[in-house]
């Protein structure tokens, strides 16, 4: 079985099933699924030259159980195993490539039904690790490559220093510049350039954007941005990351009448807002996901979400939008045909 047939045989089953181990695609951006693993704390398993992996999963009511393996020799190690699988529940296999056996590496875990979609949805998303990652250690080492020496002693930490001014709209970027250049040996002509690094610690998420945007092409589901960023970052990641489409309805820290996510409530309420604005009724589920406990907090204890996700990595945040009953099909084949 190859991959494209490997992911329609999952999304037959896992669309109506939550597997405690499920197959999913780690590349959605691309024309191709690469399959792998995903348990429900979010750990990821891929096949490996040494060892590949399966689940043999028996839904309540059928007659036999079903083999999700990563590869075709694993799919041939567990048929035996899944003939006389018992109905109703699921189990992890790994296969040992060099000896050809098999064996389980978990007790068996019930199947259970996938909650069905009832009414429209609303999906409150944070940005960073969500739908681009970020490293604020590149600024510095950027600025080296192109000035050709390391910044002074301290510059970075002072910036660092000004950021929550800057996300929170109290210093605007423009005046952070005028704060920050002479301190980086700049002139005030390279207000481009200092920009530009400002800019560069934000870097492509492909596979956390292309769910978001499978998610995003589902009837009666409507999604809004949250984001702790200031107004450069945000057009950088509109206009040079390719992310406009994502970003077209954002709730930003910097405006006026909000503050930071992990201050209090303010972003996430206008972003619900926004949505119920679009959907134009109240939504029946509000998903609210963020990588960062305190940014969750704050739309807990405002009661704001009927689900909160905890964002780890792609994969784990397609499996929670599935709990959540946003199963989004693999692979772009399968995922236009759900539409």
């Amino acid at each position: 079985m190859d991959n494209e047939s490997l992911a329609a045989a999952a999304d037959a089953l896992q669309q109506a099933w939550i597997l405690p181990w499920q197959l999913t695609d780690l590349t959605p951006e691309e024309d191709a699924p690469r399959p792998a693993l995903v348990g429900e704390d979010g750990s990821l398993l891929r096949a490996t030259p040494r060892w590949s992996y399966g689940v043999i999963a028996r839904p309540p009511g059928r007659a036999c159980a079903e083999v999700l393996a990563l590869s075709p020799d694993a799919a041939r190690a567990l048929a035996a195993p899944a003939a006389d699988f018992p109905e109703g529940s699921a189990e992890l296999w790994r296969l040992d490539r060099r000896t050809g056996e098999a064996e389980p590496l978990s007790p068996r875990r019930p199947v259970r039904p996938r909650p069905e979609r009832a009414g429209p949805v609303a999906v409150l998303s944070d940005v960073g690790r969500v739908l681009v990652d970020f490293d604020h250690a590149l600024m510095p080492r950027h600025y080296e490559l192109l000035i050709g020496q390391p910044a002074p002693a301290g510059a970075w930490a002072e910036l660092e220093e000004l950021l929550t001014e800057v996300e929170r709209g109290a210093l605007p970027p423009e005046e952070l510049f005028e704060r920050s250049y002479r301190r980086l040996r700049l002139s005030r002509l390279d207000k481009a350039l200092f920009r530009k690094l400002w800019c560069s610690i934000l870097y492509p998420l492909p596979a956390g954007a292309a769910w978001m945007r499978r998610l995003a092409a589902q009837p009666e589901v409507a999604l809004t941005a949250v984001t702790n960023i200031d107004p450069w970052r945000l057009r950088h990641l509109r206009e040079n990351l390719g992310l406009e489409d994502l970003l077209r309805y954002a709730v930003a820290s910097y405006e006026d009448g909000v503050k930071p996510k992990n201050v209090d409530h303010s972003m996430w309420e206008r972003a619900q807002e926004f949505c119920q604005m679009r959907l134009g009724a109240p939504a029946e589920r509000v998903i609210v996901l963020d990588d960062l406990h305190p940014n969750l907090d704050t739309a807990v204890r405002a009661g704001i979400g009927t689900h909160h996700i905890l964002v780890q990595h792609p994969a784990q945040m397609w499996a929670e939008l599935g709990a959540a009953g946003l199963y989004l099909p693999l692979g772009p084949q399968a995922a236009a045909a759900g539409r």
